[in-house]
């Protein structure tokens, strides 16, 4: 039987004239949409948020979103416990108005050798990157703990 799991938040504000980063008063406000659903050994997981904010001087409102997708599938080991976890994941983010945007998708593949000990191998690579070059990376970890 899948399990399925959604999440919703709001919430908005003021920064009032005299706090930090604020010289005059600016509204803002934050919706987000989350979800999780499994599947047999399929974990399937994605976010959205847009954000709403008065610009420094409060004449005019940005409006950002952010969101990701991501998919595991979970190997179980001889034990019963998690094995090798195979992660593939796409996240986008926008700032400035829009007007910025970075896309991003990482491939991740875990590996727990014991309870307390795991590794992964990870690369991500941008897909669009309007600040700037776009950029990969390969990330090795082993992680322990007490």
């Amino acid at each position: 039987t899948p399990a399925i799991m959604v999440g919703a938040l709001y919430l908005s504000g003021e920064c009032p004239a005299g706090a930090t980063n604020c010289t005059v008063d600016r509204e803002y406000s934050r919706t987000g949409l989350d979800a999780q659903g499994d599947v047999g050994s399929f974990k399937l997981t994605g976010a959205f948020v847009s954000a709403e904010d008065d610009n420094a001087t409060a004449t005019a409102t940005e409006k950002n979103t952010a969101f990701y997708a991501q998919a595991i599938y979970i190997m179980l080991g001889k034990n019963g416990g998690p094995s090798l976890v195979p992660l593939i994941r796409y996240d986008s983010t926008e700032s400035n108005d829009g007007a910025d945007n970075v896309d991003v998708v990482t491939l991740n593949i875990t590996k727990f050798f014991r309870e307390n000990i795991k590794g992964y191998i990870e690369y991500a690579k941008d897909t669009k990157n309007t600040l700037g070059e776009k950029i990969s990376r390969v990330t090795l970890q082993l992680e322990f703990g007490f």
